[in-house]
């Protein structure tokens, strides 16, 4: 038995994704783990951009060329983008346009954050208003005051939604905890990431 144990191990840490120690303590990897709440692909495939911007080219050569990043445009991508991508891909947020439905927009971000914003004290009644409104997402998130909203949902259970610019019109949101605000800030200015932290239309 304890045999089979110290082999489980060994297989469970070979399998355990390494990061480069220098790698740590940049800025770009502080932001890409508070974000993605520690997810190893997340933090992986930022490292990977970090290392060698050709080597990421490489393995995701086709959704570059997706978002139109082929020659003679093919190096014009950012860490903006690779984060964004790289948050998507791993279902660590959420992405919306003005157009997007209240309701589905809701229960998107819900299932990001692994049914926590449920746990709201005012989310039965965030999705009943949700449900039978006449209005697109942007009005709750640019312009709406009246409670319950879902900025105050998140709040309830120690989260922050922010957004991520990305340069188009689409908001790239997440939720992060509360504490973690001033320090994902701070790592997203020394990384050239623009964030909408007090206000989701910045």
């Amino acid at each position: 038995m304890k045999l089979f144990i110290t082999i489980f191990l060994v297989f469970l840490l070979g399998c355990t994704k390494e990061v480069d120690p220098s790698f740590v303590d940049t800025p770009h990897y502080l932001l890409a783990k508070h974000l993605s709440n520690n997810d190893e692909n997340v933090i992986s495939d930022v490292e990977l951009f970090l290392r060698s911007k050709s080597k990421y080219q490489k393995k995701y050569r086709e959704n570059l060329e997706y978002h139109g990043y082929e020659e003679p445009f093919a190096d014009g991508f950012d860490f903006t983008f690779v984060l964004v991508e790289t948050l998507k891909l791993n279902n660590k947020a959420v992405v919306v346009d003005w157009r997007a439905d209240p309701m589905q927009t809701l229960e998107s971000i819900n299932t990001m954050s692994n049914q926590a914003l449920s746990g709201c004290n005012q989310f039965e009644v965030l999705k009943q208003r949700y449900q039978h409104s006449e209005f697109n997402i942007s009005h709750f998130l640019e312009t709406d005051t009246s409670e319950p909203s879902i900025l105050t949902c998140s709040k309830n259970i120690g989260s922050k939604l922010i957004a991520i610019d990305n340069g188009t019109d689409s908001w790239i949101l997440i939720l992060i905890k509360s504490k973690d605000v001033a320090n994902v800030s701070d790592y997203a200015k020394q990384s050239d990431v623009n964030l909408y932290l007090n206000k989701i239309d910045g």
